[in-house]
């Protein structure tokens, strides 16, 4: 029994041992896992600004093709834009979940009692950074995912027999109005990335380099 308990607690001490990272450890893998994420968002928002280039030739070819009955089965060229435009929004909150674990780790290694060596003002202040970020990213995800539906239902009953030109006019009226909202959740999200941008770069020159 005395051999098994030895051995049991040696085991515990591997574990513990093998477990076991430092602040500054867990502060530089949370600083990269955020600046990772912030790429992403960045790559995802691009990508859908140069979809969003794209709508109005999409719309105008399936409107030259005359293509009602592919616009009211979904079927219209318009619909894989909006799909497409849906997976990024999609990328864009899958990004944005990932980047709050890289802020709760950042949180959680900033609040250790061993945060000699940290640049800690550097590092509260990215977290306030990214919590904006975070914010308005949401933000900007929720209204973009009710526009994109809006969209697609203005596009079906475009192709219905009794949309006309006064339906096609206050359908893209409406778009416009709201993409005016999701355009300053945009601008808002621009500016959080820009400052993120800068503090990232202090703090990556500011945390220790034997931080693996």
């Amino acid at each position: 029994m005395k051999r098994f308990l030895r051995f049991t607690g040696f085991i515990t001490a591997i574990l513990a041992l093998v477990g076991c990272s430092s602040p500054t450890e867990d502060a530089s893998k949370a600083v990269e896992a955020i600046d990772s994420q912030k790429e992403t968002i960045v790559s995802a928002l691009n990508e859908v600004v140069a979809l969003e280039s794209n709508v109005q030739e999409d719309m105008e070819s399936d409107l030259a093709e005359d293509s009602g009955e592919a616009l009211s089965s979904g079927e219209a060229n318009i619909f894989t834009n909006v799909a497409e435009r849906g997976e990024k929004i999609e990328e864009l909150a899958k990004a944005n979940e990932a980047m709050q674990e890289g802020n709760d780790q950042l949180a959680s290694a900033t609040s250790s009692e061993e945060t000699e060596g940290l640049p800690m003002t550097e590092l509260e202040h990215l977290q306030e950074q990214v919590e904006s970020l975070q914010t308005h990213v949401e933000s900007y995800v929720d209204q973009y995912q009710g526009e994109l539906e809006a969209e697609e239902r203005f596009f079906t009953e475009l192709g219905g027999e009794n949309a006309d030109f006064e339906f096609l006019a206050n359908g893209i009226e409406s778009i416009n109005e709201s993409h005016q909202e999701t355009t300053k959740a945009m601008q808002d999200i621009h500016a959080d990335l820009e400052a993120s941008i800068a503090t990232l770069t202090e703090v990556k020159s500011s945390l220790p380099t034997d931080a693996e």
